[in-house]
This record gives C-alpha cells, structure tokens and sequence, in this order.
C-alpha cells in the first residue's frame, strides 16, 4: 500500500515537473498542501456543512437495447464539479491532470443504482481527466460505460415506444451533506451522431428526486431518461408479410374443386406449420412476458385464419352440392312437363336437345364456379381479412 501511495506521488511530481511558469509554482504550492494537511478520506466542508455538486452527462453512444433480459448499454461521459477549500493556493492558475486521483483528493462516491455491469475507459491508463484551480474549484470528467435494466413494456411489441432511465445516487453520503445536483446543461448529446441498434432515439431528458430508506435516511437521484422508438420496418418483412402472404396463399385452395383432398389439405397444413414458425421465431426474440405482445396477436389471428379455411373445406365437403340438386329438381320438372306433351314429336325433341345443351352448359359453369361455399368464401376471407388489418394497425399504432 506504501508503495503504491508512493508511486502515485511520483506520477504526480512528474506532472508538476512538465509545467512551466506558473503553473509550476501553483503545482508546488498544491503538491505541499496534498502532503502535509489535506486528508483525502474527509468530504470537503461546503456550505453550512454541505457540499454542492454539479454532474453533467455527455452521451456518446446507446445500444444495444436487449429485450431479452430487460437492459440497455449507455457510453458516456461523467462530469462533475465541486469546491474543496483545502485546495485553494496563492498563485494564479490551474493544474490539470490524467489518471484516476482517488489517491490523491477527495472525489464524490456516485454510483449507478440500476447498473448490472460499470466499466471505465482505458488505454495506458483509466480515462479520467481533473482540473483544479486556485479558488479549489475541482472539475473531474470520467469516460464511463454502463450495462443498465430497463422497465420494459413489450405490449406493443414491435410498434412498441420504450423509456430507459439511467439513475445515480451518493453511496455515503445523505442529502443534508451532499447536494447532488444538475448543471445548467444536464444533458449533452448529438442526435445525428447516435445510432441505436433496432430503434430510433427520439430525445433524452434528466430529473433528480429523493429516495427515503426504511432506515430513516435519505439520498438525492439524478435520473436520465432516454425515450427510443422501434424500428418496425424490420418485423414487417420478417413477420407480418411472410405471416400474410402464408393466409393469402391458404384461400386459393376456394377455386379448387372439393375432390381434391391432397391439394387442398395440403396447402392449408403447409402454411399452417409455417405460421407456426414464424409465431415461434418472433417470440424468441424477447424474454417471456406474462401478457400477450402486438405481434403475437397479428400471427396468432393469421393462424386463426388459416384453421379457418380448413374448417371451411371440412363443412364444403360434408355439405351436399345445393346448386346441382336444385338445379337437377329442375331438369325433372322440365321433362315431366315434356312428357305432357309427347303428342307432339318435334316439341319433344327440340325440348330434349334444349335440355341437354343447358346441362352441358350447367356442368362447365358447376367446375367453373365451384362449391357454393367456397364460391361465398372468396369474398368473405378477404374482406374480413381487410378489416382486421385496419383495426388492428390503427390500434396499435395509436397506443
């Protein structure tokens, strides 16, 4: 431990050497302070006892934004500002200086309170920069990336708007002795320059509070608060096409003939495994949640469809061909009024060829036209269809 406080002295006289001018006096005058009376370990005096401190967040990066477990990685820069009276010194100036300094001054204790993972920048050393200048006005800025949980609400998944906050609190110190607070400009950050895996950021806002412990204290939170927006684009031709196109595909099976059990059976049960598929695949993409999501609802409803029609094909098969019975009633009819009439030899077959050109023409417009179940189906599907696609894109894209 000696070895290493001695080895930070030393780091630090070099940088006090590469001064010049002034900036050499003020570093001597600070090294002497640091050396003889400053006690690193005992929170700076402040106002009336209680210290003020500024933070500003400069982000640099978001992402990625995991559904899976709930979390979010924020890249940023951390800066604060605060006054230590025991480092006020004569000369004019400031001292600057890279590392980390917990070794040589007092430095606030933030922490991130719903961080899972928080790593600091380095190359040859921790990226922290900390200016002090004579007045004992401390600047210190510190490269930071955090792994952070997010509250997410994936209802409306993949149309869905999420808020992740990020919230820093004084591990120590309570409120009375450490006013953590916002500089004027709390948040910086260049939209253009952010780019967010699966979403779009849509503005980033701070707020401060303060929590009470059931042990009776009471800590200041800084939160900032990133809003980001889905990507939709992506599910749509992942998802809702393919799911769409399968439902499609399901009503040609309405100009089929009904005999045709392969065919029929097997298009319906073919795109049925697919949209299947598809409801699995979209559901690992997020961890599972006790509700069902937007995109759920969307291939579960075009499952339903697809069930739909074959329970349509299983009633066309069972149901008796009404048109051909009503239209073989009428053949009856016809020749019984025929037979009437047999006297006359020229009506009777001039009757029956008229019969039997209608019949001809009755069996080509049967396999043209089809079951009339299926014939009714066409226009049913598909406007049902329509009006589920408007009802459901007009709610879920409203909420």
């Amino acid at each position: 431990m000696l070895y290493f406080e001695l080895f930070s002295w030393f780091i630090f006289a070099c940088k006090v050497l590469s001064t010049n001018g002034d900036d050499g006096v003020a570093s001597s005058s600070l090294t002497k302070i640091l050396k003889t009376s400053y006690d690193k370990r005992v929170k700076p005096f402040g106002r009336n006892g209680t210290l003020d401190l500024e933070v500003q967040i400069s982000v640099v990066a978001v992402g990625p934004i995991n559904e899976k477990d709930f979390t979010f990685r924020l890249d940023y820069y951390l800066r604060q500002w605060w006054v230590d009276e025991r480092l006020v010194f004569p000369e004019k100036g400031k001292i600057t200086f890279g590392g980390n300094p917990k070794d040589l001054i007092w430095l606030p204790d933030l922490f991130v309170r719903n961080s899972k993972e928080v790593k600091m920048h380095q190359s040859f050393q921790q990226s922290i920069r900390t200016t002090i200048n004579h007045d004992g006005n401390v600047y210190m800025s510190a490269r930071i990336s955090s792994i952070c949980s997010c509250n997410m609400n994936l209802q409306n998944y993949p149309m869905d708007h999420q808020t992740c906050a990020l919230s820093m609190e004084s591990y120590a110190y309570q409120g009375n002795e450490l006013n953590i607070s916002w500089h004027q400009a709390p948040i910086e950050y260049k939209p253009e320059n952010i780019q967010v895996e699966g979403y779009k950021l849509t503005s980033i806002d701070a707020s401060s509070d303060v929590t009470n412990y059931m042990t009776g204290e009471f800590f200041q939170l800084l939160h900032i608060y990133l809003h980001v927006e889905r990507t939709v684009s992506y599910y749509i031709f992942r998802s809702y096409v393919p799911s769409s196109f399968l439902v499609i595909m399901t009503w040609g099976t309405f100009w089929l003939p009904v005999n045709t059990y392969p065919a029929r059976v097997g298009i319906i049960v073919t795109n049925f495994l697919a949209s299947a598929f598809i409801l699995q695949g979209a559901s690992a993409m997020y961890t599972k949640v006790p509700y069902t999501t937007a995109i759920e609802v969307y291939l579960l409803v075009n499952i339903t469809f697809i069930l739909t029609v074959m329970l349509e094909y299983i009633a066309a098969i069972q149901t008796p061909n009404l048109s051909k019975i009503f239209k073989g009633s009428r053949r009856n009819i016809q020749n019984i009024e025929l037979n009437d009439t047999e006297e006359n030899g020229s009506t009777l077959l001039n009757t029956k060829e008229t019969d039997y050109k209608s019949g001809q023409n009755d069996v080509q417009k049967d396999a043209k036209s089809g079951h009339p179940l299926d014939r009714l189906s066409r226009y049913v599907f598909p406007s049902m269809y329509v009006v589920f696609l408007i009802c459901y894109f007009i709610s879920y894209s409203n909420l």
